[in-house]
């Protein structure tokens, strides 16, 4: 679904670039098995694919992904792109070079300098397509010495934030036989079941210390949650009474 590398192998333009004496790539394999994988996705003929001749040439190549055990995506999709850049590499003799230094320039001039040294060595559609540069200052903490490179960099790996805050459902029994009451909020993971009774105890009217909270499973009541027990601590699916 990157629009434009899809293009590039549908449209038969990959063929042009294909490296087959590139002793980092595959001989031209992959990217010829990705190629065919991709027409038949987007052929409009099937409502099943399985990539079976592109699992077998990965696995040929990364025995770590040959079999049928669990494996980590993004290893695979790293694998994966380089592994089509190195196919598709235009540069057929890489030349040998230098990392570059900052030496105090200013860092547009490092940065041009260090692309274009890169492009010695890998120049295809990837490149041009996804590849990015990182800027990397480093300090020395002894002499103070700093050295600022910037380095080619194909993918970026970024936390993903862990969700703050929940929403929760409970359900208010009065104890005068009235009829039960939903009540629905958002409150944050680490709030307190004092804290939900407190607010319960707002709209409700009933003292706080007169409300009694249960987890219930099975319609039955499978333990009390005391006040200072964290929302986090219940899980999203468990039924939420306060009597």
């Amino acid at each position: 679904n990157t629009e434009p590398l899809s293009k590039f192998f549908l449209d038969g333009r990959y063929a042009r670039d294909v490296n087959t004496t590139n002793p980092l790539g595959t001989g031209g394999k992959l990217a010829n098995a990705y190629a065919a994988f991709l027409r038949e996705v987007w052929s409009g003929e099937y409502t099943v694919v399985a990539p079976v001749t592109l699992k077998h040439v990965v696995g040929q190549f990364a025995s770590q992904f040959s079999g049928y055990q669990q494996q980590d995506s993004q290893e695979f999709m790293n694998f994966l792109l380089d592994g089509l850049h190195e196919d598709l590499n235009r540069v057929r003799v890489k030349p040998a070079t230098e990392p570059v230094e900052s030496r105090g320039r200013p860092d547009e001039e490092v940065a041009r300098e260090a692309w274009e040294v890169f492009r010695r060595r890998n120049d295809s559609f990837l490149v041009d397509s996804l590849h990015g540069q990182f800027r990397s200052h480093l300090t020395c903490n002894q002499c103070g010495n700093e050295s600022i490179t910037v380095d080619p960099f194909l993918s970026v790996s970024v936390p993903i934030p862990a969700e703050d805050k929940r929403d929760i459902i409970v359900t208010f029994v009065p104890a005068d036989g009235g009829v039960p009451t939903q009540f629905s909020t958002t409150v944050r993971r680490v709030a307190s079941f004092g804290e939900l009774k407190a607010w319960v105890s707002a709209r409700t009217g009933v003292p706080t210390h007169a409300i009694v909270c249960g987890d219930v499973f099975s319609s039955r009541i499978s333990r009390f949650l005391h006040s200072d027990l964290t929302v986090a601590e219940v899980r999203p699916s468990d039924v939420i009474i306060l009597y």
